[in-house]
């Protein structure tokens, strides 16, 4: 599965791992993680007759401190935008940042900066 390996990859980038640590999780953190952390969601693909993937991921960074967000959320787009290279098993031909709205998380007190992220790669 893709977001697995992408997963793994981000967790290679040490720029990354000194903010959120292993930090990263599909769709929910479990209860009670300590903040900042990083949790990502995989948009449906439309189908086509070529050897490409294109699934558009949610990456939603969650901070108690704006700056912090702003600051994982950066370094994400650091790491995939524009990438072009291997992640897991796959051929990636270019990462392409989607910005979102900010956020602010009344009920956790986290700030809560979403980023979509195209990313495109070789089935083959």
């Amino acid at each position: 599965m893709f977001t697995n390996e992408l997963r793994a990859f981000l967790l290679t980038h040490e720029s990354l791992t000194e903010m959120v640590g292993n930090r990263i999780y599909p769709q929910v953190a479990p209860e009670g993680v300590k903040a900042p952390y990083i949790c990502y969601y995989e948009m449906p693909n439309s189908a086509h007759d070529i050897p490409v993937s294109f699934p558009r991921i949610q990456f939603s960074v969650f901070s108690p401190r704006y700056t912090e967000a702003k600051n994982v959320s950066a370094e994400l787009k650091n790491i995939l935008n524009r990438y072009s290279g291997t992640i897991g098993t796959k051929r990636v031909i270019q990462g392409v940042w989607i910005g979102l709205p900010e956020l602010y998380e009344r009920d956790t007190k986290l700030h809560h900066i979403p980023s979509d992220f195209k990313m495109i790669y070789r089935e083959e």
